[in-house]
């Protein structure tokens, strides 16, 4: 069976292909996904899930964090670790930043006041809350 591996891979390389053949075959073979859960990580302890299209912009995520917030006029930021970085390109998509099927995103505020209590609306998303 290894033998047989080792002959058709020999086969493929023997033969002269050029690099768009070489690209499409990847194409070919790379999985697909066209859905990315995004978890994101609250100071206060709370973590928020939600679905987003693989081609999707980090505004996207960013917009639907600022909806779910108690202060939504206080600027944030997330990223992910280790090591830290910060999601900036907004315009990036999910599937670029490799962030496809899923990924675990930290939040913090810009200015790094302390705040009392939870950063989320709970009454906002009380209907969504599965534990707690």
């Amino acid at each position: 069976m290894a033998a047989r591996m080792l002959i058709e891979t020999n086969k493929k390389k023997s033969v002269f292909r050029d690099a768009t053949a070489e690209k499409l075959d990847r194409m070919r073979s790379r999985t697909e996904f066209t859905r990315s859960r995004v978890r994101i990580k609250f100071p206060c302890g709370f973590v928020m899930e939600a679905n987003f299209g693989a081609l999707e912009n980090f505004q996207s995520v960013y917009n639907f964090v600022r909806d779910n917030l108690n202060d939504k006029i206080r600027s944030f930021y997330l990223f992910e670790s280790p090591p830290k970085r910060k999601l900036v390109e907004m315009s990036k998509t999910l599937d670029k930043a490799k962030m496809c099927p899923a990924c675990l995103l930290y939040f913090s505020w810009e200015d790094d006041m302390a705040q009392n209590g939870p950063c989320l609306n709970l009454q906002h998303l009380k209907q969504f809350i599965t534990a707690y």
